[in-house]
């Protein structure tokens, strides 16, 4: 196998340019690297990456925590990141939150020892907690925020309004959202958009919740709740919620897109799953993936600043079976 100084040799250049042509090749002129890289082509030569991670301090991995392995809508997201960092030249490491901010913390800073950077959907850690770590390590934030630190956002707000415009263009007038967890930034944005999407069309806009822990189990609580209230049509947190809501009106004998309305948040693969289908907000999470693992390469690459403004991505709703014209109130 070729050496460092064979190709440096062969190249017409010091050793020390062939390693930064392969550690720094920003630092490097343009006719330098070609020679460089030619003459590592022509002898074979690959630069060890364990000798490489010792002289740039870094292991080229990257972390992902996500707060819930079985929530079916971060798997697009972890893939997404997954193909977007070994295209970067990284492998990703994932770990699952035990749903308690003090756990996820010992688990990030674990990790933190291990990796070059960390993309975090933490919304249970604490703005000081996050901003601590980032001192230490570098951090993207998805869905979250806490100061200036560089995070993709999904615009919940936006989805919201889509869906209660969709609700009363069909006739309602009475519709329900089930709020998910507070410490959510999402929930609080939808929420906000909640009410004054029904505000704005003049209809009667009610918040049920917060759900959790098991958004299947409280979207089934919440239709018992519901049952007889005069409402015609929910706006679910998320499809978990959704789906559980389905199941508590089916147990009165009740029809989503038949007897109400039902909209969901994610348009995760629980969406075509259910029956009728479900009509869903689609939030990206798969381009999340993909931005927050680019934003994290580029503040690794020195290309932007650790400290940054939100990227925010669009959602949309996306109309299934699950909703219908404005007839009774449910029950």
């Amino acid at each position: 196998m070729a050496t460092l100084r064979e190709v440096a040799a062969r190249a017409g250049v010091s050793t020390a340019t062939v390693s930064r042509v392969f550690s720094r090749p920003e630092a490097v002129s343009p006719d330098t690297r070609a020679k460089v890289f030619t003459a590592a082509e022509a002898l074979s030569f690959t630069p060890n990456p364990t000798a490489r991670s010792l002289a740039l301090g870094r292991t080229h991995n990257l972390g992902f925590l996500v707060p819930d392995i079985r929530n079916p809508v971060f798997g697009p997201a972890v893939e997404s990141a997954q193909d977007r960092a070994r295209a970067r030249g990284y492998s990703l490491f994932v770990a699952a939150g035990e749903g308690r901010s003090a756990d996820e913390l010992d688990l990030v800073r674990a990790i933190a020892r291990q990796v070059d950077g960390l993309v975090l959907i933490a919304p249970r850690m604490s703005d000081t907690d996050l901003e601590d770590l980032a001192r230490v390590t570098p951090v993207v934030l998805v869905n979250h925020t806490a100061g200036d630190l560089p995070a993709v956002l999904l615009s919940s707000d936006d989805g919201m309004v889509e869906a209660v415009e969709h609700l009363a263009d069909a006739g309602h007038t009475a519709v329900t959202y089930l709020g998910g967890p507070e410490y959510w930034l999402a929930q609080r944005r939808r929420r906000a958009a909640f009410v004054e999407a029904c505000a704005g069309r003049g209809i009667t806009g009610t918040v049920l919740g917060p759900l959790e822990p098991d958004f299947v189990v409280a979207g089934r609580k919440a239709a018992e709740e519901l049952v007889g209230t005069g409402t015609t049509a929910v706006v679910a947190y998320n499809d978990q919620a959704a789906v559980g809501l389905m199941q508590g009106f089916a147990e009165h004998g009740l029809r989503a897109g038949r007897d109400y309305s039902v909209v969901g948040f994610d348009d995760s693969w629980l969406c075509e799953m259910t029956s009728p289908p479900l009509t869903t907000v689609h939030l990206a999470f798969d381009e999340a993936g993909v931005t927050a693992i680019d934003l994290l390469c580029d503040v690794l690459d020195g290309k932007t600043t650790p400290r940054a403004a939100p990227v925010e991505l669009g959602t949309h709703l996306v109309v299934r079976s699950s909703t219908v014209t404005a007839g009774l109130p449910v029950g």
